[in-house]
């Protein structure tokens, strides 16, 4: 899964999905910043963040896996996305 592909995973696991603008309301930023994100990856500070508000339907490592190189990485001990 390239992060592009990543991203489009967490928008479309947003409790309404289907655009950028959801995603960024739920983090705190624009529509315009997620489009951006698109092209340019999500930055290292918002990954986290977007994880936690699609649900860890997608992981850090999904997102940037430069960052966060082992598949249970940045994935709290909490979430059901633990080891997987």
């Amino acid at each position: 899964m390239t992060r592009q592909e990543a991203l489009e995973k967490a928008i479309k696991a947003m409790a309404r999905p289907g655009t950028p603008n959801e995603l960024a309301e739920a983090v705190g930023r624009t529509g315009a910043a997620v489009r951006y994100w698109k092209t340019n990856g999500v930055p290292h500070d918002m990954v986290i963040p977007v994880c936690d508000a699609c649900g860890w339907a997608v992981t850090p490592h999904e997102l940037r896996p430069d960052l966060y190189p082992n598949k249970a990485d940045g994935i709290p001990k909490n979430t059901s996305r633990r080891g997987r």
